[in-house]
């Protein structure tokens, strides 16, 4: 299948009547022949749907990697998750000004707001594709199309409904240029393009990270395990727009989709509280890797040792946290670091804690009790395209 792939490249020059250099960010076209794979060697992996019942991904895989549909032109539109696929966080309401902004100017962002910006992201995304959106450096997903759901620049969209990407050549501008990246970024453009898109159908899928069941106080829902570039980073406290990011998931337990069947002995309350968010319509746990429940079990013992206002509790709970103390302190080594006798005494102490206070604080534990030892699911093994 032979693509036509827009893709952006820098010049620099010097302009008429001026001493000084200056940039600009040029748009360029290259012919792409992308992989066609027959639909029976890229067989359908996960189907995911929305806490509505409506679907919300489909997962392929081929080659140790799994993929997804590159664009949703004419299907149900991208969400949140593939907001964060892009390394953006959806957004998120903000009812009272941050430090960066004026307390007399400052007008409230109501949750309609967030949800109608996220819409409008993904919708972008939608028409103009995960591919063109990487390869045409988009900044950001919120501005790909305007309030009517248009294209912006460079993106347009032809009155057969298709989007296409306007060519745009800065040279004209410049009395002399003195760099041009265009044959490179065109290189590295199909180098991208052949090693992280196929063809099925007609139909262009990308390359995607693992899809992963990420696990909150207050939700469980789905995500993807990483970024097109790399893994998603929180904003620094006080950071411009931090108010605004929705980074609910950053903390959450991060399980292998082959977990799912273990939400409720984990989360008694998921079901009953409606916290689970998503649904698994199919799953094949064979392209799964095998459920590792000791980054959970971890992260349980840090959170129990690093717990404030210990000592207001009774005195048989203190007792017993003090034990967990003293495990740890005895081993000698780092928790992470701590083999498996050490991760099941730990466990025990933990859910005798929980069981105290009658909460469900370290579903970590939980899980790592209740793990299955003997699963012999393949390790797919997932090589990662070049990305830049």
């Amino acid at each position: 299948m032979i693509i036509e792939l827009p893709f952006s490249y820098d010049m620099s020059g010097i302009e008429p009547k001026k001493r000084l250099p200056n940039s600009r960010t040029g748009i360029d076209v290259a012919r792409v022949n992308i992989r066609d794979v027959p639909e029976d060697d890229c067989p359908v992996a996960l189907t995911l749907l929305d806490e509505h019942g409506g679907h919300a991904e489909e997962f392929r895989h081929f080659e140790g990697s799994f993929w997804i549909k590159d664009s949703r032109a004419d299907d149900v539109d991208f969400g949140k998750q593939h907001i964060m696929l892009m390394g953006h966080w959806p957004k998120k309401k903000q009812l009272h000004a941050g430090i960066h902004q004026n307390q007399r100017t400052f007008t409230a962002y109501e949750q309609e707001d967030a949800d109608r910006d996220n819409e409008t992201a993904g919708k972008g995304l939608s028409l103009v594709g995960l591919l063109r959106y990487k390869l045409t450096g988009q900044h950001s997903p919120f501005t790909l199309v305007d309030k009517e759901w248009q294209p912006k620049r460079p993106f347009f969209q032809a009155d057969d409904g298709t989007v296409s990407c306007a060519i745009y050549d800065p040279s004209d501008t410049y009395r002399l240029i003195e760099r041009n990246s265009v044959n490179e970024k065109r290189q590295q453009a199909v180098e991208y393009a052949q090693a992280n898109t196929i063809a099925i159908d007609g139909v262009l899928w990308h390359r995607a990270p693992t899809p992963m069941i990420y696990a909150t106080a207050n939700a469980i829902t789905w995500a993807f395990d990483g970024t097109l570039s790399g893994r998603l980073q929180e904003h620094s406290y006080g950071s411009y727009g931090s108010e605004r990011a929705d980074t609910s998931i950053s903390g959450a337990y991060q399980m292998s989709m082959t977990e799912y069947d273990n939400i409720p002995d984990a989360f008694p309350d998921a079901l009953e509280k409606q916290r689970v968010k998503f649904y698994i319509e199919y799953i094949n746990p064979s392209f799964f890797e095998k459920p590792d429940a000791r980054p959970l079990i971890i992260k349980d013992i840090k959170a129990a040792t690093s717990k404030v206002g210990v000592l207001d509790e009774s005195t048989p709970y203190v007792h017993k946290w003090l034990q967990l103390r003293d495990l740890i302190e005895a081993g000698g080594k780092k928790v992470a670091e701590q083999d498996d006798d050490f991760l099941d005494a730990a466990a025990d102490i933990l859910l005798e804690l929980d069981a105290m206070l009658g909460k469900n604080s370290y579903p970590g534990a939980v899980m790592w009790v209740n793990r299955q030892v003997d699963l012999s699911f393949p390790t797919p093994d997932t090589p990662s395209g070049p990305s830049y």
